[in-house]
């Protein structure tokens, strides 16, 4: 297990040639300035045609990864306001938890993220504790991935860094992670076999996913870290 923040941005109609600039200057910055504790910033850019992300706003993702929750979330307070006009700031999102790798692969090119929201017949520790037990291992099944990672939300902790950072406070409770080769290989895995179907049959158990969102991004890694 290991300790990260996800931001992930919504960006302003007309400012995305803008905010892409924005970002990486951000990037470059908080690389260069890392803290203890923090080892590593890498900067995601969300697919313009992404046939995953229909239904997803997001622009960008921020991850900050290091030992502990107040460390990698030190260094995106008062992002929102760096990022200014160019960004919803209230539609977009801090996370800070652990994750868990349960297939692990080195720096993959492309990742699918899926941020999940659970039913109301489930409390976040239940949720956690189905979604880690029961439901990993439609993760590891999944075709055409290079890993598989689930990330526990931390609602107390993403509660402090929404303020601090200055995005809006979200109800998602994991965000599970599938680190692939490419968007196409991955989807002609997927269409050859029903583990997708299966794991979709158990979300219905206590994931609402009428209001999960996922796409996939290009991964740009930090070139200094471990």
């Amino acid at each position: 297990m290991s300790h990260k923040a996800l931001v992930h941005i919504v960006g302003r109609h007309k400012a995305q040639a803008e905010l892409a600039g924005v970002l990486r200057d951000e990037v470059a910055r908080l690389r260069a300035d890392k803290r203890d504790g923090v080892t590593q910033v890498n900067l995601l850019t969300a697919f313009d045609d992404d046939p995953l992300g229909k239904r997803s706003n997001i622009s960008a993702t921020i991850e900050v990864r290091g030992s502990e929750s107040a460390r990698v979330s030190a260094p995106l307070e008062g992002f929102g306001a760096r990022l200014g006009r160019l960004v919803h700031a209230d539609l977009s999102t801090a996370l800070v938890g652990e994750d868990r790798a349960f297939v692990e692969c080195a720096r993959a090119p492309v990742r699918y993220q899926y941020l999940m929201r659970r039913n109301a017949e489930y409390d976040h520790a239940a949720y956690t504790t189905r979604y880690r037990d029961v439901h990993s291992q439609f993760g590891v099944r999944t075709p055409g991935i290079l890993g598989y990672v689930q990330f526990y939300v931390d609602p107390s902790a993403s509660r402090q860094l929404s303020v601090a950072s200055g995005f809006g406070v979200c109800g998602v409770d994991s965000v599970s992670e599938l680190h692939l080769p490419s968007i196409e290989e991955f989807i002609a895995a997927v269409v050859q076999d029903d583990a997708g179907a299966a794991a979709q049959a158990d979300e219905r158990h206590f994931v609402d996913r009428s209001l999960s969102v996922y796409f996939t991004s290009s991964v740009d890694w930090d070139p200094d870290a471990p």
